[in-house]
């Protein structure tokens, strides 16, 4: 995205990030925060006093007095009303029905109705930036927030003042006749070029689009009374209960058109379940099926080899012929080669995972999907028939975390059935059951790595968000239900850090690049349940947690933490209630420009205290490096001070 001229003569709004925030109370926040703690302005030089006048000048010189405290009430009272960064704000929904305050009698965190669990955000074709909530009530809303963001081209920006109150439209509002409230939840949702696309725990897909009254209008003459809501599509899928839906954009070799509509629209979606293996489908496939064939996605007729084989076997004899067993033999097989087939626009199906020491079937117990490598468009041959889903690219790779703290990495390769894991260990919450017997027997271990082996049953505690860090990168966040946040490399299997300091359980993590032109690593935004806002940094040359190389270097620091009941203009009937939680949050897409007098933008601040974190970070560095050395029957440092140099050996801790 285009910045219009970057110089250090920018001003601290014009620094500023945008995210949307919504809590489970239903509301839409807004949150202007630089990506660093402002230094704080330079004191202002005082004005040479004036000499004493003559006391016949004494009334004049009052009368000046008087009016000059007035004016700088009048001053003080306009620069109250102006605030500063970080800025938290409550965006009123024109449109819709105002959210009632919070009961305390409900404890729990989607107690209310209007609670958000899924929000997206992107780019119509019509050229409007909007947002799509998905709560509780099996509602989505489409809203337009106000001012709009710069264009994705490199347009002028709209004009606002700093500190100027934002709003919102709404747009579109559909309620999910298949899906039942409070005992189904959203597990995907996303923002398209020319609609929305939102599916339910049970499997229930739908499309709705977003038509422009007027055809002729212009992206820059269109305005949110053009924008109204078209038939929707759905789609209900076979394979339920859902967790998690990942809507995504896959390369392909055929370029339809360069505009924004072929640039946003998604191409595939990902979907798993505790229950349900990971599978990708191809969207319009999809959709296609069921304008043809109806609601309910029918599978694909066998192979010819294996039909001949079925209509072989129903020629010699029929149901009366068979004998008990041979009905039953023939009823598993019929049912074991429909579970094998694909369905109408379904792609790729991982295997079913190997039965485990007790010869029991393991189940996926898939809780996030993540896009490891998006790969490079395959170069397969065109056909004739246009009916059939391209190729999947060469070179992806999904990573599917698990209930049990493990991750998995998939590679569907183009024009494979092969869906077995590539890779599967503990990706946090412990060294998992192998690894705690290794470590019993003295074996040394990574903090948070299980053992890569087979067998390994379970990490530890369930990982609840996975985001990926920056293109082309190794680096993987990853999030608990216990208020861990990691940083690993999923190409080496390793932890490189965590996040300290956070109380609650992560709800959210967005990732947002950097205004520093100079290093590619972005920064991650995060939202918990202990109510705050953080915008953390990261590393570009992190080591192994628990390292010898690693001395506290090379770690992300929390630069920025915002209270999410510190808002501007609070409603009267939410003053002095206790704040939601907030569960979700997006970006508008825009880079701002770099912060004033930082050079090229790096971001080198942090919170208060942060240098004592970093000595903390070295003491217990050097201390599980003396560790090491002590379990390797090593001389430790300061032993042959006294003369003695003696080898100090570690007892071996034995299992609880």
């Amino acid at each position: 995205m285009e910045v219009d001229e970057p110089s250090t003569s920018a001003q601290p709004w014009q620094s500023a990030y945008r995210i949307y925030v919504a809590d489970a109370d239903g509301h839409l926040k807004v949150l202007r925060t630089l990506p660093s703690t402002p230094a704080p302005p330079p004191a202002k030089a005082a004005p040479p006093k004036k000499e004493e006048e003559s006391t016949d000048a004494a009334p004049q010189t009052t009368d000046a007095a008087v009016q000059d405290d007035a004016e700088k009430a009048i001053e003080d009272d306009e620069e109250e009303e102006v605030p500063t960064l970080p800025f938290l704000q409550i965006i009123p929904i024109e449109g819709r029905s105002k959210i009632p305050p919070p009961s305390f009698s409900n404890t729990s965190v989607n107690a209310s109705p209007h609670a958000v669990q899924k929000m997206a955000a992107g780019w119509l074709a019509s050229g409007q930036w909007v947002l799509a909530i998905a709560r509780r009530d099996a509602s989505v809303d489409v809203v337009l927030p106000l001012p709009q963001p710069r264009s994705r081209n490199g347009g002028v920006e709209a004009e606002e003042d700093e500190g100027e109150p934002q709003r919102a439209v709404l747009i579109a509002s559909y309620t999910e006749d298949n899906m039942r409230a409070g005992m189904e939840r959203w597990v995907g949702l996303k923002v398209g070029s020319s609609g929305i696309y939102a599916c339910t725990s049970a499997g229930a897909l739908r499309y709705m689009p977003i038509l422009t009254k007027d055809a002729e209008a212009t992206s820059t003459q269109a305005s949110h009374v053009d924008l109204v809501a078209g038939e929707s599509t759905v789609l209900k899928l076979p394979n339920a209960p859902l967790t998690h839906v990942l809507f995504t954009t896959l390369p392909h070799v055929e370029v339809l058109s360069t505009d924004s509509k072929s640039n946003s629209d998604p191409t595939h979606f990902l979907c798993g379940g505790q229950e349900v293996p990971l599978s990708i489908w191809h969207l319009p496939s999809a959709f296609a099926s069921t304008l043809a064939q109806g609601p309910l996605v029918k599978p694909i007729t066998a192979p010819a080899t294996n039909d001949a084989s079925v209509t072989t076997e129903k020629e010699v004899g029929g149901e009366e012929e068979l004998s008990g067993k041979q009905k039953k033999r023939k009823r598993q097989v019929e049912a074991r080669n429909k579970a094998k087939e694909l369905r109408e626009g379904e792609v790729w199906r991982a295997k079913n995972l190997p039965n485990d020491a007790l010869s029991l079937q393991q189940k996926p117990l898939i809780s996030a999907i993540a896009i490891l490598c998006p790969g490079v468009p395959s170069p397969t041959i065109t056909t004739a028939s246009t009916d059939e889903p391209p190729a999947l690219p060469a070179g992806l790779q999904i990573g599917t975390a698990t209930k049990t703290g493990l991750l998995r990495i998939y590679a569907p390769e183009p024009s494979s059935h092969q869906g077995k894991a590539l890779a599967e260990f503990a990706c946090l919450g412990g060294k998992g059951t192998e690894g705690k017997k290794k470590e019993a027997q003295g074996v040394k271990g990574t903090m948070g790595i299980g053992l890569i082996k087979k067998g390994v049953t379970s990490g530890g505690i369930e990982v609840k968000i996975v985001e990926v860090g920056r293109a082309g990168g190794s680096e993987l966040f990853v999030a608990d239900t216990q208020g861990k946040l990691y940083v690993l490399d999923w190409k080496t299997q390793k932890v490189l850090y965590q996040y300290p300091n956070i109380d609650g359980a992560i709800t959210s993590l967005l990732t947002i690049p950097s205004t520093s032109s100079s290093t590619p690593q972005p920064l991650l935004f995060s939202t918990s349940l202990d109510r705050i806002l953080r915008l953390h940094s990261t590393s570009e040359k992190a080591v192994s947690l628990h390292g010898k190389a690693n001395l506290g270097r090379g770690r992300g620091k929390t630069l920025v933490s915002v209270f999410a009941g510190a808002l501007y203009d609070v409603d009267p009937e939410l003053e002095g209630t206790l704040p939601a939680a907030p569960v979700a949050a997006v970006w508008d897409g825009v880079v701002p420009l770099p912060l004033p007098g930082s050079g090229s933008g790096d971001v080198v601040g942090g919170l208060d205290g942060e240098e004592s974190e970093d000595d903390d970070d070295d003491d217990d560095d050097d201390v599980w490096e003396e560790m090491d050395r002590i379990g390797d029957g090593k001389v430790v440092e300061g032993a042959e001070e006294g003369g003695e140099g003696k080898r100090v050996v570690k007892k071996k801790r034995l299992a609880a």
